[in-house]
C-alpha cells in the first residue's frame, strides 16, 4: 500500500486564511496515526518534501520500523499511489488532491486539521453524510483504520 501524504503548515507570511484554520497539533496527532495504520499495513508513506513535515515525521520514524518515499516528483507519485490523505495544507496540497480525485485515486481529506482539507471536503460530492463527519473527526487511528482498509 502506497500513501501518499499531502500536509503543510503555514508560516507566518502565508495568508491570514491559512492560519485561521490550522491545527497543528491536530496535524500532528494526524500524521502520528496515519504513521502507524501504514506502519501497521506494512504499507509506504510517500510526501513531497517539506522541512516543517519532514522535521514533525522525522521523531516518529525513528521510533518504528518504517519505509518511506520523499518524492518531490508528484506526477510520478500519483501514478504510483493507492490513495492519498490529505491533512492541513495550503493552495499546493489543494491543487495536487484536486488532481489526485480528477486521475480516480481516492482522497481522504481530514477536515479537522486546516484550510486544505477543509476546502476539499466541501467540494466533495459522493461522500456518504456519515463518512463526510468522520473525515472531520479528531479520532485519527480509527478514522485511518477505516478508510485505509477500504
Amino acid at each position: 500500500m502506497n500513501v501518499l501524504l499531502l500536509c503543510s503548515i503555514p508560516n507566518q507570511g502565508r495568508h491570514p486564511q491559512y492560519h485561521k484554520t490550522t491545527d497543528v497539533d491536530a496535524i500532528r496527532n494526524a500524521i502520528v496515526a496515519l504513521c502507524e495504520v501504514i506502519s501497521a499495513a506494512d504499507g509506504v508513506l510517500v510526501y513531497p518534501e517539506d522541512p516543517e513535515i519532514t522535521a514533525l515525521i522525522s521523531p516518529i520514524l525513528q521510533q518504528r520500523q518504517f519505509r518511506v518515499e520523499n518524492e518531490p516528483l508528484i506526477q510520478e507519485v500519483l501514478e504510483n499511489i493507492d490513495f492519498a490523505v490529505l491533512i492541513g495544507g495550503m493552495g499546493y496540497e489543494l491543487s495536487i488532491a484536486r488532481r489526485a480525485r480528477a486521475a480516480g485515486t481516492k482522497v481522504w481529506p481530514i477536515g479537522s486539521t486546516g484550510w486544505a482539507a477543509r476546502t476539499l471536503l466541501a467540494e466533495s460530492v459522493g461522500f456518504h453524510p456519515t463518512t463526510k463527519a468522520s473525515l472531520q473527526s479528531t479520532a485519527y487511528g480509527p478514522l485511518f483504520q477505516a478508510f485505509l482498509s477500504l
